[in-house]
């Protein structure tokens, strides 16, 4: 028994690399604008991420969903972009306000593959629009 263990345990080393853990959403956000970022999330952890600062009077905002399967623009006056669309690339599941979070990630293993996307937004509340981040596809490591 305890070879098969080791082939097992082996193996879940060799494989666990192979899986994206997190990766940037490439044209996402504003042009120009950061990515969000997040440690590797891991199964019985707590996700977390942070977005990039805002300034002036703007408020984080972060989005919390599935991957998009294609970018969904955004365009003025929706976002504080003067220079053209924003993409949005997560499907939203959950908005927080704030810069940074932590959710519980349960320890049941039937999680370990998931994906799941970040994305922050300054809301700028004298103009009432959107400076849109970069996105994270997050996906949960054993």
């Amino acid at each position: 028994m305890l070879p098969v263990l080791r082939v097992v345990l082996s193996l879940a080393l060799v494989v666990a690399p192979v899986l994206a853990q997190n990766t940037q959403i490439p044209g996402s956000g504003c042009a120009g604008a950061p990515f969000t970022s997040a440690p590797d999330a891991r199964v019985g952890q707590a996700l977390s991420w942070s977005c990039p600062i805002c300034l002036g009077t703007a408020t984080h905002l972060t989005v919390i969903g599935v991957p998009l399967p294609a970018l969904l623009p955004l365009q003025p006056p929706a976002t504080c972009a003067s220079s053209g669309t924003c993409f949005l690339a997560c499907d939203p599941i959950l908005v927080i306000q704030g810069a940074s979070s932590r959710l519980p990630i349960p320890a049941d293993p039937r999680l370990v593959g998931a994906c799941l996307c970040a994305q922050c937004a300054c809301y700028d509340l004298n103009f009432a629009c959107l400076s849109v981040m970069g996105a994270l596809q997050i996906c949960i490591q054993p």
